[in-house]
């Protein structure tokens, strides 16, 4: 009695796991007790129902076949098990998956780093527009969030977003990123400077230009703004909208400086102006701004 009990059970248990019946009967099944005991003795095992066994591998079959040998002096060995050509291809499978499954799409990585030079009323655009998002149009998104949100909470710690971001840096998905630089990236996501972590509905708006967004989100997002349906948005809107969650002071010289920055020929915004703010453009002589994406 040695190792070799040990590698006749995991050649059972490898047959269990991937057909879902035990190889030598039993379980339910037609045989008998003795039945089943003179399969062990034999060695007597088939692959079989077929239907089952038509989608696992031979180099699988192969494995258990080395495994399941009456003789122990001819079975496979621990090293010999470790080596089959079965065991090789998945372990090289899980290394390439695990190597890429903390990796961020580069488009995304660049979204992140521009997000931080947004104007503060344009983050809070792209935020009000991620609430007008179907799942549809979020669902790449929401693959690359997962990467960071390893605990399923639907927030982002700093630590996170650090570890993926110099990552993809080391890969020379983007260039040299230091901590300074992410943690402006954090704070420029946080829309709630108090919370310690990204939401997910933050990471979708810093990533809005990744998403398939059309003219039903910007007309959504511009009435969320103007609730009383004037047709344009004016300072009391945003102090409505963002509550306590900032002063009024700053939500004051962050919509001045929005009008400043879309050349606004007035105190309030309207849907063409929303329009420059989304995509960060300046008004021209006789331009106007066309609903594509943000």
């Amino acid at each position: 009695y040695d190792e070799r009990c040990d590698i006749w059970a995991i050649g059972v248990m490898t047959y269990l796991l991937l057909s879902g019946e035990p190889p030598f009967g039993g379980c339910g099944g037609p045989e008998s007790i003795m039945d089943i005991r003179s399969n062990i003795i034999q060695g007597a095992f088939e692959f079989e129902p077929k239907d089952i066994w038509l989608n696992v591998s031979q180099e699988a079959k192969d494995f258990i076949t080395s495994l399941l040998v009456i003789n122990p002096e001819e079975r496979a060995t621990a090293q010999e098990a470790q080596n089959s050509t079965w065991l090789k291809q998945w372990a090289s499978n899980e290394m390439k998956r695990d190597k890429s499954m903390g990796k961020l799409n580069p488009n995304v990585v660049k979204s992140l780093v521009n997000f931080k030079e947004y104007s503060d009323m344009r983050k809070l655009l792209c935020e009000v527009l991620s609430f007008t998002l179907l799942p549809d149009q979020i669902r790449d998104l929401r693959k690359e969030f997962e990467k960071m949100d390893t605990d399923g909470s639907g927030e982002i710690s700093f630590s996170s977003l650090k570890k993926v971001l110099l990552q993809n840096a080391g890969d020379g998905t983007l260039g040299a990123l230091t901590e300074g630089e992410i943690q402006d990236i954090f704070n420029a996501m946080r829309a709630h400077k108090t919370d310690a972590t990204i939401h997910w509905h933050e990471f979708i708006a810093a990533g809005l230009s990744q998403c398939k967004v059309d003219d039903r989100n910007l007309r959504l997002a511009f009435d969320r703004l103007d609730s009383h349906h004037k047709g344009f948005i004016t300072l009391d809107d945003v102090l409505d909208l963002m509550g306590c969650d900032a002063t009024e002071d700053s939500l004051r010289e962050m919509y001045t400086d929005s009008l400043k920055d879309c050349q606004c020929q007035h105190s309030s915004i309207s849907y063409e102006d929303f329009l420059l703010l989304m995509k960060g453009q300046k008004r021209t002589s006789g331009s106007t701004a066309h609903a594509t994406t943000a």
